[in-house]
């Protein structure tokens, strides 16, 4: 695999991340006891503090865990990139 093409598989990791933690806030928010919901929120959390993600970018883990929470307190920041994913709109 080349540079470029372990770069965008990063990032694609990364991007899933945000998107998945976004899907799950937007359940959370709408069914609060969802138990799936709030475990998806952890693993999140525990991916972008975790080794692995060290390993994966140059980023802060806690600054984006930081920023996660407070982008999915507003309603209209629960997507991420250009356009929400089909599983966040349900």
């Amino acid at each position: 695999m080349d540079n470029q093409a372990a770069e965008r598989l990063r990032y694609a990791i990364v991007k899933q991340a945000c998107r998945d933690y976004f899907a799950a806030s937007r359940r959370l928010r709408r069914h609060p006891l969802d138990i799936v919901a709030a475990e998806t929120i952890d693993e999140c959390e525990r991916f972008f503090r975790g080794d692995w993600f060290m390993h994966l970018c140059d980023l802060d883990g806690e600054w984006i865990v930081r920023s996660l929470r407070e982008r999915s307190k507003k309603p209209g920041n629960l997507k991420f990139g250009d356009r929400a994913t089909e599983e966040e709109e349900n």
